[in-house]
């Protein structure tokens, strides 16, 4: 299970059982945030972020405004201030084993908690083969707070040495002595168990308060490995105890007597006291149920699980599966990861052995529909390994399914894990040709679902007019099937269109209705959402009074759900405001408290969008080498992450204040760039500050008549739009050079249009450059 250490813990602190039903789990964990918090605003966030973590809610319930690859490093910022908050009254240890079979969502958040907690009393201990070195080779290197031990195996003394000292045997023949030094080959496991196997075959016996060696131990067959030494031993237990011992194996590592009844009814609870004896299971002290015992060692279990005939195995994970869900009842989705790995052992052990096809038939459709469950669910968290694992499982499962359940919901899942490791052509193809093949069979609804996926499709890496060919048959198809939520998404949809044109007083005129219909339907996220969209808008166009009126009513009901990255954005859009107004030292300030909190929570979105602006405003402030270095860590998030709104601008922007250091080479390279990557001409905002760079490099290069065209072209290109603080500043810049070439009486013209194009207060967007060059004006003259 992909969180499964984590969610062992929390469900301890907590102090959820497995009896408890879904509404007792939920009050438990809210008493215990009460309680635990000291911070009141900090509960509803952390407490949405550990229901999605224990499972208790979908993420889509618990974290409508999380995008599904940002799950794992939102679930990450709730442990950290979970323990930040646990370990302020004391000191805390965190363990974790096993993590060389970690997901990444889980090294992802261990990662997190290592490079974000830090003057917190915490030890985070992992525990790990070797093998996490191979597949996470930068894994915990480089980090000032954190160090690697290696644990190496016994050589030949230490091992001669460790049998001594397990038993204190001095007469264990020499001969003897070498030959468990060569097989164990350094595992200590190895030596216990072979000499507990020589106590068992009373080859070594307890005699005079010591250990001592019998006269025929000196003939044992020493096993070449310590799985053939572990399947020995096993082989040789009674039949009760190795039944229980195999019965425990299907269910985990961690088991109760309850559970192998359960499984079996003739399973034997006495045998667990003879096998606890032996030493092949343990006390599970760190388990909630009440007798819980735990398999000394997982090679123990995996031998034992061996031994079983796969026809067993196959009817054994069916029963446990199937019964483990009757036993969870409302809890039943915390419990999918081991519902689909019964169902899937169930079904490949049948397959393999060639069972009928009605058994093989049954067993195929609880294996995909467990699987397409689980896969649905890895795509809501963004853990897209665990969902090419699910997928693959349901498509083997379908082949075999006779009810075909499964083939439609698969067919949309491996559409959207295209999409989620941008692999967009396939996607695109893909999408279109579901949507197109559901329109044909007339699945009208199917055909309107998969045209939404296209339409988010188009908008990552498609051209304007795709992404407006594809919203309209969206919209159709939504229509026709009378899906509210449907239209009401690709009404969403249709206002990012309308933000990518400039066209802001459209945006605001039909906003307001669609978040009403928002609100009627029950979607509060959805029209917070919207209300922050139309907040931007209407800051764009000069409505400063409007945006903050929107922005207010997207905060209370953000506030009020806990939808903490949406506030984050809202905090962006306030910096954005208290530029226009005038301000860009508070702007500046708030941008940085903004991109701080974004760097420290791994939001690349919202870093992406913070180094814009923030390099927008500094190159407009003349602060260029701040501009360049904010510019520069935004394209490296862009480029990393792959997305392709913010690109152009902010590759615009590194050239612009490349300018303002006097690097023209450099400069043009970096707008070359920019202006290859524009994705058509719909893209005003882009399309606008691409031309405009290109005229500051011709001006920079003392082309001062190309210049001019081209920063005409950019007041056309913006003016198609209604891009308030474009309109202002690229006159200003084109008033300047004007100014610089001796047009004084153009430069001062334009400088009376600037006035007549700025809206009015609170808008003072670059005042200071504006009455600096009315100065200049009048000197001239003069």
């Amino acid at each position: 299970i992909t969180y499964w250490p984590l969610i062992e813990i929390v469900r301890t602190q907590v102090g959820i059982a497995g009896v408890d039903d879904h509404a007792a789990a939920l009050a438990k964990l809210d008493a215990h945030l009460a309680a635990a918090l000291a911070t009141p605003g900090d509960v509803l966030p952390i407490r949405q972020r550990l229901v999605a973590l224990l499972g208790l809610e979908s993420p889509a319930i618990a974290l409508p405004d999380v995008a599904p690859d940002r799950v794992p490093a939102e679930i990450g910022w709730a442990l950290r201030r979970y323990l930040e908050a646990r370990t302020a009254a004391r000191p805390a240890v965190l363990v974790i084993d096993d993590l060389q079979w970690a997901e990444p969502a889980l090294i992802q958040v261990v990662d997190g908690i290592l490079d974000r907690m830090r003057d917190v009393p915490l030890a985070l201990l992992c525990v790990a083969r070797p093998e996490l070195a191979e597949t996470h080779p930068g894994w915990s290197s480089g980090r000032s707070n954190a160090s690697t031990m290696t644990l190496e195996g016994l050589d030949r003394t230490e091992t001669v040495t460790l049998i001594s000292r397990l038993l204190d045997i001095d007469d264990l023949p020499a001969d003897l002595r070498a030959k468990i030094a060569a097989r164990s080959d350094g595992n200590p496991l190895f030596c216990e168990e072979f000499l507990r196997m020589l106590i068992d075959d009373g080859r070594v016996i307890f005699e005079d308060g010591r250990w001592r060696a019998t006269a025929d131990a000196a003939s044992v067959t020493v096993p070449e490995t310590i799985v053939a030494l572990l399947a020995a031993g096993i082989d040789r237990l009674g039949p009760a105890e190795k039944r229980a011992l195999q019965l425990a194996s299907i269910v985990g590592e961690r088991f109760t007597a309850a559970e192998l009844q359960a499984l079996a009814p003739d399973a034997d609870p006495a045998a667990l006291d003879t096998l606890e004896r032996k030493g092949l299971v343990l006390e599970d002290r760190e388990g909630n149920a009440a007798g819980s015992l735990r398999f000394k060692h997982l090679l123990v279990r995996e031998v034992a699980y061996g031994s079983l005939s796969k026809a067993d195995r196959a009817a054994l994970h069916e029963r446990f599966g199937e019964g483990l869900e009757r036993e969870v009842g409302d809890r039943r989705d915390e419990y999918a990861e081991i519902f689909a790995h019964h169902a899937e052992r169930a079904f490949t052990l049948s397959r393999e052995i060639g069972l009928g096809a009605d058994v093989v038939g049954a067993r195929a459709t609880r294996a995909c529909a467990w699987a397409v469950a689980l896969a649905e669910r890895a795509g809501l968290r963004g853990e897209i390994r665990a969902l090419e694992r699910s997928l693959g499982v349901a498509e083997r499962a379908a082949v075999h399914d006779p009810t075909g359940a499964g083939v439609g919901r698969i067919e949309l899942l491996r559409i959207r894990m295209l999409v989620n490791v941008a692999r967009f052509p396939e996607a695109r193809a893909a999408a279109i040709a579901a949507r197109d093949a559901a329109i044909a069979t007339g699945d009208t609804p199917r055909a309107a679902q998969i045209a939404r996926i296209v339409v988010d499709i188009e908008v990552a890496a498609g051209e304007m007019g795709d992404i407006q060919a594809a919203q309209a048959l969206a919209r159709e198809l939504a229509v026709s099937t009378g899906d509210l939520r449907g239209v009401l998404e690709v009404d969403v949809q249709e206002l990012g269109r309308l933000w990518a044109a400039g066209r802001f007083s459209d945006l605001v005129t039909v906003g307001p209705a669609i978040v009403e219909r928002a609100l009627a339907l029950g979607a509060e996220t959805q029209a917070a959402r919207m209300l922050q969209t139309m907040s931007g808008a209407a800051r764009q166009s000069g409505r400063l009074e409007l945006s903050a009126r929107f922005a207010e009513r997207s905060r209370e009901i953000a506030g009020r759900h806990g939808l903490r990255l949406l506030l984050r954005r809202l905090d962006f859009g306030r910096a954005t405001t208290t530029w226009l107004r005038g301000d860009a030292t508070t702007a500046l300030e708030t941008l940085a408290q903004v991109t701080a909190a974004a760097i420290d929570d791994g939001d690349a979105n919202a870093v992406i969008g913070a180094h814009r602006q923030h390099a927008e405003i500094l190159q407009g402030e003349g602060r260029y080498a701040e501009g360049l270095a904010v510019g520069l860590a935004g394209l490296a998030e862009s480029e990393r992450t792959g997305e392709r709104w913010h690109r152009s601008e902010i590759l615009s922007f590194i050239g612009r204040n490349l300018l303002g250091l006097g690097r023209i080479d450099e400069a043009a390279a970096r707008i070359a760039e920019a202006a290859a990557i524009v994705r058509g001409a719909e893209d005003l905002a882009a399309v606008a500050e691409v031309r405009a760079a290109q005229a500051a490099l011709a001006a920079a290069r003392g082309q001062e008549d190309q210049a001019d065209a081209g920063f005409l072209e950019a007041i056309a290109a913006a003016d198609r739009g209604e891009f308030a603080p474009l309109h202002v500043v690229y006159r200003l810049e084109r008033a300047e050079l004007l100014a610089r070439r001796g047009r004084l009486a153009e430069a001062a013209a334009l400088l009376a249009e600037i006035e007549r194009v700025t809206p009015p207060p609170p808008f003072a967007f670059l005042r200071a450059r504006r009455d600096a060059l009315a100065a200049t004006l009048v000197t001239q003259r003069a």
